[in-house]
């Protein structure tokens, strides 16, 4: 009798556990099945199945976790690559351009060399005309190295850096001059509008440049079969923000593409022109930088518009 009483006690302590949310309980009490009744055995069988299935969610909840983390390291290294192969797609369609701009001023230079020598294996040379041709020279190798400059700036990976205050003209600058050879390659006209040539944001400068190309190419690609081609970048700021508006001779972009041209691996290129991750990165980018990245509907041509604050918060 004794013991009966005692396993009732004892499954009034379970339930009352149970009812806490706690079924570790189960595993731990003596109950004594020998005399229980079969109400009680009931129960008992109840709870233990509770916690046997309480210990097996644990167990796949654990493996689920693993299964995430995993999973979302996986999607950050696709990712990376993503970017990467979205910088060389970029890179690729500009290597012409690029060859372009360095070849040409290495030409203008051998042949500066060539008359410099030409001068000097005279008797009596005309040291202002050799000296004139030497700092064309150095002008030329300034070019070459604003170039390099200019692509190593593209192609790295300016995640890490940090953000500092950068003149927002010198970031534009650098990246027109860095792609208007395939501008004049397409014919396309462009204009830049600076309204604040002293204006400074808080930013990666490589990440904001790398957003801009990637407009811009868009935009080639975009009216390069069109009559009338061309393209203009307008910088303006107020007290908080600065914004930098990409618009192009094209007509707009429908309201069903422009509901989607956001999303990752949306694109209206042909396979061998675009991937679709361009602008979800570059949307990327500007957010990571507390800004916001549109497109103007209100706009007759297409027009993107990049908004970024003045001073991070």
């Amino acid at each position: 009798m004794n013991n009966n009483v005692s396993n009732l006690k004892k499954l009034e302590a379970i339930i009352e556990s149970v009812t806490q949310g706690n079924l570790e309980v189960v595993k731990n009490i003596e109950f004594d099945v020998s005399i229980a009744t079969e109400f009680e055995k009931r129960m008992l069988h109840m709870f233990q199945v509770m916690a046997e299935r309480e210990q097996l969610l644990e167990e796949q909840s654990s493996d689920l976790v693993k299964l995430v983390n995993q999973r979302t390291k996986e999607l950050e290294d696709q990712k990376m690559i993503n970017i990467h192969n979205s910088k060389m797609s970029a890179l690729g369609e500009m290597a012409g351009g690029i060859a372009h701009e360095i070849n040409t001023p290495l030409a203008t230079m051998k042949m500066l060399v060539g008359s410099a020598f030409r001068e000097i294996d005279k008797e009596i040379f005309d040291v202002e005309f050799v000296t004139d041709k030497l700092t064309k020279i150095n002008i030329t190798i300034d070019r070459i190295a604003k170039i390099v400059k200019g692509l190593k700036t593209f192609s790295r990976d300016g995640s890490q850096d940090p953000f500092v205050s950068t003149n927002l003209k010198t970031i534009i600058d650098d990246t027109v001059f860095f792609c208007k050879e395939r501008f004049r390659n397409k014919e396309v006209d462009l204009t830049v509008q600076i309204e604040n040539e002293e204006l400074n944001v808080d930013c990666r400068a490589s990440q904001i440049s790398q957003v801009l190309l990637n407009l811009l190419s868009n935009s080639i690609d975009a009216i390069e079969k069109d009559k009338t081609k061309w393209v203009q970048i307008h910088q303006k700021a107020d007290d908080l923000w600065a914004y930098i508006l990409i618009t192009d001779s094209g007509l707009g972009i429908p309201k069903d593409v422009k509901q989607k041209i956001f999303d990752p691996f949306f694109t209206t290129k042909g396979v061998e022109k675009g991937t679709g991750l361009g602008l979800s990165i570059s949307l990327g980018i500007i957010k990571n930088h507390q800004g916001e990245m549109t497109v103007n509907g209100d706009c007759k041509n297409t027009q993107f518009v990049i908004k970024l604050p003045r001073k991070r918060a």
